[in-house]
């Protein structure tokens, strides 16, 4: 998702399905990108993944593994 001014997260959980046959293991994958990025999720879940949330500057990666 790109946003072009600030992206404001107020908790909750952020849900990523993916193909079943999607190997992304060992992969990080930008989901969210915006000039100014505030806050955070509560929890981050990616189906048939353990997800860590990388949040830097304007953006919101994730840290894939089995």
């Amino acid at each position: 998702m790109q946003v072009e001014g600030t992206a404001t997260i107020a908790g909750g959980t952020l849900h990523v399905v993916v193909p079943k046959s999607w190997n992304g293991d060992g992969q990080t994958v930008t989901v969210l990108r915006a000039k100014n990025l505030q806050g955070q999720f509560t929890a981050v879940q990616v189906d048939g993944f353990t997800a860590t949330p990388i949040y830097a500057t304007g953006e919101l990666r994730l840290q894939l593994s089995h």
